[in-house]
């Protein structure tokens, strides 16, 4: 007998469901939803409730070991959605079909997609142009280009379409907000309850939770999970006075040994309006022929960068707030020189290293004299980020010994209390400092393009290698010359 079903019968044995309190319904359903996404800084257990439920524990303990496999990829599917007003399968559907590829390392993430309409009157492309988009999220900011138009957008945040990033609703990897905190700020949790149960499906027990809320009685989800199947969610149904208004389902694909991925996805629902009665569906399939899991050479070189180039013919801005600052025309070009003016490139190869006195950092000349400088720009809120720093902080004593100094830069802003006491947790074994003013300033002039973003210099303090892998250290370091 298997651990979880175990867990299930001990749980159906104390009364068959435990009803979650209200702090663990943004963490269950964050986790119970279809989510590849990387846990935030020491939660790598799972989150506590006051009510203990086994059955929940086994879900969210399958389901974070089997995110953490994830750590890049390449993606391509396909994807149509249709809608038709009336019951009828005669009545013309409408609606979008999109052919996308996705790549994603850590945090960042690309995508480059098409999509075509489909009409009354058009119901298969028939050769029709498309409409492409390239969107890119770099880990620190985000630029969605709409290459017909020559229309680029840059954000703080990502912001992906359900087709452009198929698992954007579920926290995949280079969603800004997680699911958790978009859960927070949209459920009620006083009026939420949530309940565990074993439940019977295609012929073996599934682990099933159920929504409601308080004064909806007529209202619930239900939620299933295959224990079989590091306990990933597959299936989803949402009721309306005792009637199925929404089913989601899942075909779950062993991508690699132990390693679950939702390859194969439909949906369908109806939405009763005053013109009658809208049913939809959607069907998305992977390629998994053309898709590949944890590897690195499977992304091109690039990928994760999209250039502001002088055929742009309109900048849409978010960065600075809303309503965004739109530029055109001759703006475009006075946009792109004043970037060039006010923010120039100081750190690249071949360049002397400026001190790290502006980013809190005091390294006396004897600490560095005759010395390689590694620093590395990094997040501590990105999970590739904080890899890269305890990596390095294992190794500091053998670096240390090979006569380089590491120090490490918090490219945003956070509470300096809280840096600090992530740092001694981990025990960081380098001086760690924070830009103190403009981050994108400070980010562009330092030349990162991305994170975490690591600059080695030679014993004279000559930049000789910026934007190099962790794996790639110890040969640019051998190519320093004694």
């Amino acid at each position: 007998m298997s651990n979880w079903t175990s867990i299930c019968e001990a749980s159906s044995c104390r009364g068959n469901e435990v009803r979650a309190q209200n702090t663990a319904i943004v963490f269950i359903l964050a986790l119970i939803s279809l989510c590849i996404v990387a846990p935030a800084v020491g939660d790598d257990k799972v989150p506590a409730t006051e009510v203990k439920n086994p059955l929940y524990d086994v879900v969210v303990r399958g389901i974070l070991e089997n995110c953490r496999k994830f750590d890049c990829g390449a993606l391509a599917w396909q994807a149509e959605q249709k809608q038709r007003v009336g019951t009828s399968e005669s009545s013309p559907a409408t609606g979008q079909r999109y052919v996308s590829r996705m790549w994603w390392d850590g945090e960042k993430v690309a995508i480059n997609g098409t999509s075509w309409k489909i009409t009354a009157q058009r119901q298969k492309d028939e050769g029709e142009k498309g409409s492409t988009y390239i969107k890119v999220f770099d880990g620190s900011e985000y630029r969605g280009l709409s290459v017909g138009t020559r229309t680029i957008s840059l954000e703080k945040k990502p912001r992906f379409g359900q087709f452009e990033n198929y698992l954007n609703d579920y926290g995949w990897p280079g969603y800004a907000q997680s699911i958790v905190e978009r859960l927070a700020g949209n459920i009620n949790t006083k009026r939420a309850n949530l309940e565990w149960s074993v439940a019977e499906a295609d012929g073996d027990q599934k682990i099933k939770a159920k929504l409601t809320y308080e004064g909806s009685a007529n209202y619930y989800e239900l939620y299933y999970f295959d224990g079989s199947k590091s306990c990933m969610w597959y299936q989803q149904e949402i009721y309306a006075n005792n009637e199925l208004t929404y089913a989601c389902t899942w075909t779950l694909k062993e991508v690699s040994k132990g390693m679950w991925f939702p390859a194969e996805g439909n949906q369908h629902g109806k939405v009763r309006t005053p013109n009658g009665e809208i049913t939809y569906t959607t069907s998305l399939a992977v390629d998994l022929q053309k898709s590949s899991f944890n590897d690195h050479s499977a992304i091109p070189e690039g990928t994760f960068r999209l250039e502001i180039t002088p055929d742009i013919a309109t900048i849409i801005d978010h960065r600075l707030g809303e309503p965004p600052t739109i530029y055109r025309g001759n703006e475009v070009d006075a946009f792109l020189k004043r970037g060039r003016q006010e923010w120039s490139v100081l750190v690249s190869e071949g360049t002397r290293l400026p001190g790290f006195n502006n980013i809190g950092i005091n390294l006396d000349a004897d600490q560095i004299e005759n010395k390689m400088v590694l620093g590395c720009f990094f997040d501590m809120n990105q999970r590739p980020s904080r890899n890269y720093i305890q990596q390095l902080s294992k190794r500091a004593q053998e670096l240390r010994v090979k006569g380089v100094v590491v120090v490490a830069v918090q490219a945003s802003k956070v509470d300096q209390g809280t840096l600090d006491e992530w740092v001694k947790k981990n025990n960081i074994l380098f001086p760690v400092g924070m830009v103190q003013g403009d981050e994108e300033k400070t980010r562009l002039t330092w030349g990162v393009k991305a994170l975490p973003w690591l600059i080695l210099t030679d014993k004279k303090h000559v930049v000789v290698a910026e934007g190099f892998s962790l794996a790639d250290l110890d040969a640019k370091i051998a190519e320093i010359q004694p």
